[in-house]
């Protein structure tokens, strides 16, 4: 799989089904080794239907689910991955890496609700571990709900590791979104200056100017911030978030009897 020898993944695939005394407890992994390989020779069916199978998984061995899980989201299948990770939860869900990848494939999904209850669990059982207390505010950041336990899950994270550019953006809208415009943005305006962000940060950063701006109804300002936010990193409610704040100030452009500011292209 590593080298993209999908005809060796297939063949593979088949011989553990056929020929392995261990044949019907790597059924899953053999599914995934069939159904990638079908689908990157371009054997639909045959793809589909090794991926219809791991959609009926229900039990099994968990290292094998596992690890079979992880290589469908690496694999750019986070659905099919869903039902293994699920049958694994009876014997690991008492872990917090169990609810990480969940975490990742909700996220894989856009299911932020999804997103949340996997976060929320991962910092339940590893409570002191910053990367959970981030991956918990963002999930609320983007859903917009309990701004104070964002605020307070990203001052645990940035007081562990001060310096990373993704708990500090994370920080800053929890910030704007509880009020605390002025400190949100002196935030934003420090990441800006250090340059060096991807995309992600780059579009968390004018998502929380461009909320400021909006709300303060400085609306060249706030165009402007539009403009610079890439919705291919945004997750379903923070587009209809946006869109919505934007047709707000569309509606309050026209009534000032100013012109209709200019849509992205």
């Amino acid at each position: 799989v590593d080298r993209g020898d999908w005809a060796g993944a297939g063949e593979l695939g088949r011989r553990i089904r056929e020929e392995s005394i261990e044949g019907a407890l790597l059924r899953p992994y053999a599914a995934f080794l069939t159904g990638v390989a079908a689908e990157k020779s371009g054997g639909t069916a045959e793809a589909g239907e090794a991926f219809l199978e791991l959609s009926r998984v229900t039990a099994g061995d968990p290292q094998v689910l596992w690890i079979t899980a992880g290589q469908l989201v690496r694999a750019g299948h986070p659905r099919e991955a869903q039902p293994l990770l699920s049958a694994c939860e009876p014997q690991w869900g008492d872990r917090a890496e169990y609810w990480e990848r969940v975490d990742r494939v909700a996220l894989a999904l856009g299911d932020v609700e999804g997103m949340l209850t996997a976060a929320r669990r991962a910092w339940q059982l590893a409570p002191g571990n910053p990367v959970h207390a981030d991956r918990l505010a963002a999930a609320l950041i983007t859903l917009r709900r309990d701004p104070g336990e964002a605020v307070r899950l990203t001052f645990e994270a940035v007081s562990a590791r001060p310096t990373d550019a993704g708990f500090r953006v994370h920080r800053a809208l929890a910030l704007i979104q509880f009020g605390r415009d002025d400190d949100g943005l002196e935030l934003l305006a420090g990441l800006e200056s250090e340059g060096r962000l991807d995309a992600a940060l780059r579009t968390g950063v004018y998502l929380g100017r461009f909320e400021v701006h909006a709300r303060r109804q400085e609306l060249k300002a706030a165009l402007a911030d539009y403009k610079e936010i890439d919705g291919r990193e945004l997750l379903p409610p923070e587009v209809l978030w946006v869109e919505s704040q934007f047709g707000k100030m569309l509606n309050v452009s026209q009534g000032e009897g100013g012109t209709k500011p200019s849509t992205k292209p």
